[in-house]
């Protein structure tokens, strides 16, 4: 009966595990989409800023 009941605890911690490298992988997922959205806000205005730079060379 004590393997059962070690086999038991193993399960559960390794659930536990699971559920926080679940809640850990959402999120770094969040991070990083914030972190592209930010770097494709950056990217427009350097590209806006280009543009005006070569309009006024014109």
């Amino acid at each position: 009966m004590e393997i059962i009941n070690m086999l038991e605890e193993r399960i559960l911690q390794l659930l536990e595990k699971l559920k926080k490298t679940e809640q850990e992988n959402k999120a770094l997922r969040e991070q990083l989409d914030a972190e592209r959205q930010s770097k494709q806000s950056v990217a427009t205005r350097i590209d806006a800023l280009l543009k005006k730079i070569q309009e006024g060379s014109a």
